[in-house]
């Protein structure tokens, strides 16, 4: 089993000592790799940036890694070591102009000059959404201000949207279907896997019990978890959370890019 490269998943993993990582690095690179992840996010918390890059240098050879590694981090300072093969994401308030750096900035009413100046200014930004799915459309006229003062700058969105018009034709990439009609036959797993500091895995970082994965224990082999999944009661429901998205909210819904997770998680809540 292995993601479809069309998937483009994502792998989200948090740490708090270096120890995790590099036990995580050491038995699960392969893993990473077999499975098809295009990206994969090390989260961490309390831990040097510096000794963070000197562990991921120390262990993986980038020569036979097939994601994209990246690094979400509360940047202080441009890290003093090489970081050339891994792109840190900054958290902070600060930005930094680097090839290596992208900073997130949320898509508030607020930050709406502070997203225009850094775009203008060649910054490397990953607009981070926020979405009330109460409120829709806030989101959606944040969204149009956004692009109507950035024409003809490329924009990197974050979260998980999915234009809705894509979602109408190919169901699949709302977990609708498998491709079968359109002979894609995708995985049918969550496209983000999100792994907290306890081995907890979840889907889109959606911290529910209902939808659980699994456990990452030391010795335990993610893709084993990911294919278990499928015959899991929390897979089941997840399914039918999903159809239930599909019929109350895709089939009706009037702005161009539907945020996926936020409605499954929104459905879970009631």
């Amino acid at each position: 089993m292995k993601y479809l490269d069309m998937e483009n998943a994502s792998l989200e993993v948090e740490f708090q000592s270096l120890r995790k990582l590099k036990r995580f690095l050491v038995n699960h690179f392969d893993e990473m790799n077999e499975l098809n992840f295009k990206r994969v996010t090390i989260i961490i918390k309390y831990i040097d940036i510096n000794d963070v890059i000197n562990v991921i240098n120390e262990i993986i050879d980038f020569s036979k890694c097939s994601f994209l590694l990246m690094i979400r981090v509360n940047l202080k300072e441009i890290p003093k070591i090489d970081f050339s093969n891994v792109v840190l994401i900054n958290t902070s308030s600060k930005t930094f102009r680097n090839d290596n750096v992208y900073n997130l900035i949320s898509l508030t009413k607020n930050n709406i000059k502070k997203i225009t100046r850094c775009l203008h200014s060649n910054i490397n930004i990953i607009v981070e959404p926020v979405i009330n799915t109460e409120y829709i459309k806030g989101f959606n006229d944040l969204l149009i201000k956004l692009y109507d003062n950035n024409q003809n700058l490329d924009i990197f969105l974050g979260g998980f949207l999915i234009p809705i018009a894509l979602i109408k034709e190919h169901p699949c990439n709302a977990y609708l279907c498998d491709g079968w009609k359109c002979g894609k036959k995708i995985s049918q797993l969550p496209r983000v896997i999100y792994i907290d500091q306890n081995g907890d895995i979840y889907p889109h970082g959606i911290k529910n019990t209902k939808i659980i994965i699994g456990k990452l224990s030391n010795e335990g082999q993610l893709k084993s978890i990911l294919e278990n999944y499928f015959n899991s009661v929390q897979y089941n429901f997840l399914k039918d959370i999903e159809k239930r998205v599909f019929v109350k909210y895709i089939l009706h819904y009037p702005y161009p890019l539907f945020p996926v997770d936020k409605y499954i998680e929104k459905e879970l809540c009631l």
